[in-house]
């Protein structure tokens, strides 16, 4: 690997390939090579990159998994940086070479800020709405459904290469999406989420637009598309558009403009009239000022918030706000950078000062919009009463403008906060409204993602039969709207849910169609993870080898599109393999990663799975450290699942029985029947190697590992040693067979010499 750094224009290359870095990542970087293989303390990096500001250890395991995935982007395999666990890191790839000559031309790397979020969550969920609910009361809800309003998908703006304004990418064309829905009756699919969606589809603007425009049809019921090019013209702006529809032929235009807000205004009023639907002439475009510079500064500023590039994006709403303080929606986007960057108390000040100017001009929305993100910021620093202060103002405001969308978003939020707070009632009235709102817009997608969130809670909380049934209700509609790539997931969630009570046959299909449609989509993070979910379930079955094949395919996919949640879960996979295979090392090498991965994205209970992993693998020296942060991960999250997993692991480390009972109370609790089968069959095994093991504790325990699945081959193993412990040897020979069958690879030598010794003579 050849690395080269360009100190004139701040960037670094491998192999030719000039990495994408914001200018923090460069320094990092820079101060990782030049301490030439030594250690590099996390208190120098905050001393020369972060300039001695007070930020967390997480913000430093953030930039240090960019930096990593930018790495990986440019065709690097092996990673260069070493983590050395509680003090540093230490650069480990090749030397230092000379700058490139500037004049030769390099290849950008490929990396993107839409593929570094493409999953959020263990399952990649997407993140539709930040809605979680319970059940019992929004599946009686069937108000009257309105039609649903015609939704545009405004794609990233065709810029030409040498052109100065490439900042209208992204950039503009929010501005410009913003407008046509300030405007018009149409709902709006932002360029950035089009940009994300057609990556994950393996589209590009280049593609044909039926293309596009089905893609999207699938992701988000899309009826519309505007494709745009722009270029500067003598005084202003030109853009030639395209609108394509399904039914209708392309309808195209060209328009030419003064200023931004002119374009902006001019192409609302266009797409109106080319769609026949209502345009409201006269509406303050929201974040349009009277100066052009600052529109600019401002339009900059988007580019690279949504970019990725938050110390850009700051610099720019700043120098719009210098020109203009009174554009309070470029010091809300200004609070939105700095939260990015982790500079919560400035971003509160800008929150609070874009509501006031809201307040001052009448503007709702915004001032909505601010509250929401004063919430944020009090919720992420753990002040949850008065995140729910910010929260129901913005309720508020949202329902004074009847800005339903924002309200939905804001209910969920509450609802969320509500669960948190134990005030579960509450939560079911919230989230009962929220999917009311979305039924009485008309807004499928909506309601089918509340639906699967509402699922993914139950599953949780281990209510399977009632996940079951909201997943197959998310389903139905999905298949009736036409919504396949969400449907990926709601196959995904089916099969996980069905097989875990049981049914392993048809959880297997339900998993098999999701990578079956992922693959004609050419959704290819989906396919990764209903591999891994299906992998989950082969190795839970012996078979290793075809589990394995299906996570490399899965972990390929998610380490070329920057997904470091599906990467870190399908890591714990391996591990699992690993340890079947009794390659301890292995094991805690693919945990060890998931644990650097799961730190970076700030996820306790990721972060906590991968610690109890790595403990379990034995092969590590801080097993202890691993436990006691998990316990306390555990504790502060009141989940009791994990709780037992922990707890688990312990009691199985030291042998103690008392442990695996308080954690098979949490799992009981939990409602999670696998991890209670796998307790109670630990419990009874570890009871049976004692001296005094009570008969009907042992035959309940028998009986909970039964109940999840009898063909498991830990429950068959079980029942062996109950019968022979009961002087049955012949019918504990026969059940110690089919345990074998069913463990398949995973077979292990002490089972094995429990068969010897039976098929010798042997007996209890």
């Amino acid at each position: 690997m050849g690395l080269q750094i360009d100190q004139s224009r701040r960037e670094a290359a491998i192999d030719g390939t000039v990495l994408d870095l914001e200018p923090k990542l460069f320094d990092l970087l820079q101060r990782l090579v030049a301490a030439n293989g030594e250690l590099v303390s996390k208190d120098q990096l905050l001393a020369a990159v972060w300039e001695g500001r007070v930020v967390s250890d997480a913000a430093i395991s953030q930039a240090v998994a960019k930096l990593r995935r930018a790495i990986r982007a440019a065709g690097v395999t092996d990673d260069p940086i070493k983590t050395v666990h509680g003090h540093g890191y230490r650069w480990a790839g090749a030397e230092l070479l000379p700058p490139a000559d500037n004049t030769a031309p390099v290849s950008p790397a490929a990396a993107s800020p839409e593929n570094a979020s493409a999953g959020a969550g263990p399952r990649w969920r997407w993140a539709v709405l930040l809605v979680l609910a319970l059940a019992a009361l929004v599946l009686g809800l069937r108000p009257e459904q309105a039609a649903a309003p015609a939704t545009l998908a405004v794609a990233p703006l065709a810029v030409a290469a040498d052109s100065d304004i490439d900042w209208a990418e992204l950039g503009l064309a929010s501005v410009l999406g913003d407008a046509v829905k300030d405007r018009t009756s149409l709902e709006v699919m932002s360029a950035a989420r089009v940009r994300s969606a057609l990556r994950r589809r393996g589209l590009s603007r280049g593609d044909p637009a039926a293309s596009q425009l089905a893609a999207l049809a699938d992701v988000a019921g899309v009826d519309h598309l505007l494709l745009a090019s722009v270029s500067r013209s003598t005084g202003g702006y030109e853009i030639r558009y395209e609108l394509a529809s399904p039914s209708n032929p392309v309808q195209s235009g060209t328009l030419a403009a003064d200023s931004i807000e002119m374009l902006a205004a001019g192409l609302s009023r266009a797409v109106a009239s080319d769609l026949d639907v209502a345009y409201a002439a006269g509406i303050a475009l929201k974040k349009i000022s009277a100066d052009e510079f600052v529109n600019e500064a401002f339009a900059r500023g988007m580019q690279d918030l949504l970019s990725g590039d938050a110390e850009e994006a700051r610099a720019f709403f700043e120098s719009a706000l210098a020109s203009d303080p009174k554009m309070a929606w470029a010091r809300y986007e200004l609070g939105n950078a700095l939260n990015q960057l982790s500079r919560f108390e400035q971003a509160a000040v800008a929150f609070t000062e874009a509501r006031a100017q809201a307040l001052d001009s009448g503007d709702l929305n915004l001032a909505g919009a601010a509250a929401t993100g004063l919430g944020m910021v009090a919720w992420r620093n753990g002040d949850l009463p008065l995140a729910e202060q910010h929260l129901n103002e913005a309720r508020q405001r949202f329902e004074a403008v009847g800005n339903d969308a924002n309200l939905a978003s804001a209910l969920g939020n509450l609802g969320i906060l509500a669960e948190n707070l134990g005030r579960r009632s509450e939560a079911k009235t919230l989230y009962g409204q929220t999917l009311s709102l979305y039924r009485q817009a008309g807004k499928k997608l909506g309601e089918s993602a509340v639906y699967s969130n509402l699922a993914a809670l139950e599953r949780k909380q281990g209510r399977y039969a009632e996940a079951e049934t909201l997943q197959r209700r998310a389903a139905e509609i999905q298949e009736q709207v036409g919504l396949r790539q969400m449907l990926v997931f709601s196959y995904s969630e089916l099969g996980t849910v069905i097989f875990a009570q049981g049914r392993w046959e048809e959880g297997a299909a339900y998993l098999d169609r999701a990578v079956a449609l992922a693959r004609e989509l050419g959704d290819r993070l989906g396919a990764a993870g209903a591999l891994a979910a299906r992998a989950e379930q082969l190795i839970l079955q012996g078979q290793l080898a075809e589990a394995q094949l299906q996570l490399e395919e899965a972990l390929a996919v998610q380490r070329e599109l920057n997904n470091p949640a599906g990467e870190g879960t399908t890591r714990l996979l391996l591990g699992q393999i690993a340890s079947c295979q009794r390659d301890e090392a292995e094991s805690f090498r693919q945990a060890d990663l998931a644990v650097e991965l799961f730190e970076s994205l700030g996820d306790p209970l990721l972060r906590a799975r991968a610690l109890i992993a790595r403990a379990g693998s034995g092969a590590g020296a801080q097993t202890d450290n691993d436990l006691a942060t998990a316990l306390s991960l555990a504790q502060d999250t009141a989940d009791s699942s994990l709780l037992a997993s922990v707890l688990k692991a312990r009691g199985e480390r030291e042998k103690n029985p008392e442990l695996l009972r308080e954690a098979l109370d949490h799992a009981q609790a939990a409602g999670d029947l696998r991890l209670r089968a796998l307790l109670a069959i630990e419990l009874a095994l570890l009871l049976l190697d004692g001296d005094s093991a009570d008969r009907s504790e042992l035959e309940s325990l028998l009986g909970i590992a039964q109940s999840w699945q009898p063909d498991y081959s830990g429950s068959l193993f079980l029942e062996a040693r109950l019968l022979r412990s009961s002087g049955e040897p012949q019918a504990a020979l026969v059940q110690l067979a089919k345990a074998r069958d069913a463990a398949g690879e995973c077979w292990q030598p002490r089972q094995q010499a429990q068969l010897d010794d039976l098929a010798a003579g042997g007996q209890d």
